[in-house]
């Protein structure tokens, strides 16, 4: 039950216009008893005599109202806080936005389309090139020939790879710098993607991701990225193809959707 919807409940209730009519009864009753003109009063003896006739029936009018009013008091707003009670058990019941994951499928999210690729052939200044002009760009996915994802390596990895590679050769007095990074950009991602797995500190920047499918729960990918601590997803078609990502921010984005009860969709 929604709080908006509470107070326009209460004042349709059955309950609540019977203690107001109580209410405004006791109040019509006790206005007739007080300033009613009451005739063949002629002295103080008979003033005082319709006083205490007026105290005597009002102390009767008080006790009787007061035992029903107090009584659907009782019964009005006991059953209120039964109901409030009643609506808190039921909250603590319902699924937690993490439970709720198990229903939300990973194309519902919806993954974002993968709109860069390369290939191991492909040359490092070119993708270089690439990186500059598109800061956003932080993962590279390397696919095979059919498609189907061979690797993915973080933008860093490129960077590392180059400061490195100059720092290697610059000793030498014999090679300039021009030609440093000549050779570097003219090489393949293939020279690239061995030197990572040659260096031990540039590891950690590759194959930092986890292969999913359209039709698997976010329950799951979020599972295998939390035990993994890896934030992004590749997501496959239905012929194994790399198309689709998802992050762990999307994930959250969901999760938030469904806490305060708003569709993901």
């Amino acid at each position: 039950m929604s709080r908006t919807s509470r107070p326009h409940e209460l004042k349709l209730s059955a309950e609540f216009w019977l203690l107001a009519i109580l209410l405004l009864s006791l109040v019509i009753l006790v206005l007739v008893v007080l300033y009613s003109p009451v005739i063949g009063v002629t002295d103080l003896l008979d003033a005082k005599t319709v006083l205490d006739y007026r105290s005597n029936l009002l102390s009767v009018l008080l006790t009787a109202f007061g035992a029903w009013i107090g009584a659907g008091a009782a019964y009005f707003f006991g059953r209120e806080n039964v109901r409030e009670a009643y609506e808190g058990i039921k909250a603590l019941q319902q699924p937690s936005p993490l439970e709720r994951l198990r229903s939300v499928l990973v194309r519902e999210v919806p993954p974002r389309p993968i709109l860069w690729s390369v290939k191991r052939e492909d040359k490092i200044g070119v993708i270089m090139d690439r990186l500059k002009k598109e800061p956003a760009l932080w993962f590279i996915p390397v696919l095979k020939g059919d498609g189907k994802i061979d690797t993915v390596i973080e933008e860093e990895a490129v960077w590392r790879y180059l400061e490195d590679r100059i720092v290697k050769e610059e000793s030498d007095p014999n090679v300039k710098l021009s030609k440093i990074a000549e050779s570097i950009k003219s090489a393949e991602l293939g020279q690239l993607l061995s030197y990572i797995e040659a260096n031990e500190n540039l590891r950690m920047f590759k194959d930092q991701y986890i292969s999913l499918e359209l039709d698997q729960s976010v329950y799951s990918a979020y599972e295998q990225m939390d035990q993994k601590g890896i934030k992004l997803g590749i997501v496959s078609d239905a012929v194994g193809k790399a198309k689709f990502f998802i992050t762990t921010g999307d994930i959250r984005k969901v999760m938030a959707q469904l806490k305060y009860g708003a569709s993901p969709f």
